[in-house]
C-alpha cells in the first residue's frame, strides 16, 4: 500500500489524484488529504487489515471524521481540544474495531481519506474536476465496486476550520497535537 498526500498547485486535486495512479505500482494506494490529522497511531495497520478483509470487488474504503459533507464519514464528534479528538478516536476504535461497512449505496463519498484499489480506478474516467471524490465513488459504484467506511478509525479534518466560527485554528491544532505527543 503507497500512502501518498494528493497536492498539486493551484487546487489541481483531480489531476493530482491522478498523477499518483499513473506513478505508483501498488495495488492499493491510501490517499490523504493535507487537512487532516491522523488521530490512530495504527492507521496503517488498520487499513491493511481492511485490505485483507474487503471482499474482491472493494473498489474503495474510507473513514470518520469530525467535518464533512457525507453523513456515513460524519462522527459529529465537536470539541476545541485535539486531546479529547485523540480520546474520541481510541474510543471509536474500541467501540468498532476493524469492522467494515458497506456504504456503496449511501450519500457519495467526500475524499479526505479513501483507500482505492488500482483495479477499480480502471474504471474511473477522467472528468469530476469539481467533486472528483463524489465522482470516484459514483463511478466506481456504476462499475459494480463497492465503498466500504472504517467506523472505528477517525481522523481529525481541519475542514472548513478556519474563519469565523471555526472551532480550531491551525495553529492552535499544531501545538496541542505537538504537547500530546511529547506526554
Amino acid at each position: 500500500m503507497n500512502v501518498c498526500i494528493p497536492h498539486l498547485p493551484n487546487g489541481q486535486l483531480a489531476e493530482a489524484y491522478n498523477k499518483i495512479m499513473r506513478e505508483t505500482s501498488d495495488q492499493w494506494v491510501l490517499m490523504v488529504e493535507s487537512d487532516v490529522l491522523l488521530t490512530n497511531r495504527n492507521f496503517y495497520g488498520i487499513f491493511e487489515r481492511a485490505i485483507k478483509n474487503a471482499p474482491e470487488d472493494t473498489g474503495m474504503i474510507s473513514c470518520v471524521c469530525n467535518s464533512v459533507n457525507c453523513d456515513w464519514q460524519i462522527d459529529g464528534f465537536e470539541s476545541d481540544s485535539i486531546s479529547e479528538h485523540l480520546q474520541h478516536s481510541r474510543q471509536r476504535y474500541r467501540k468498532y474495531g476493524d469492522e467494515l461497512v458497506d456504504v456503496t449505496d449511501g450519500m457519495l463519498a467526500s475524499g479526505f481519506v479513501m483507500l482505492i484499489n488500482r483495479d477499480a480506478w480502471k474504471d474511473v474516467p477522467p472528468g469530476g474536476q469539481f467533486g472528483r471524490d463524489n465522482w470516484i465513488h459514483q463511478q466506481m459504484k456504476d462499475n459494480g465496486w463497492r465503498i466500504f467506511v472504517l467506523p472505528g478509525l477517525y481522523v481529525y479534518h481541519l475542514h472548513k476550520r478556519n474563519g469565523p466560527g471555526s472551532m480550531l485554528s491551525e495553529e492552535k491544532t499544531i501545538v496541542e497535537l505537538y504537547k500530546e505527543h511529547k506526554k
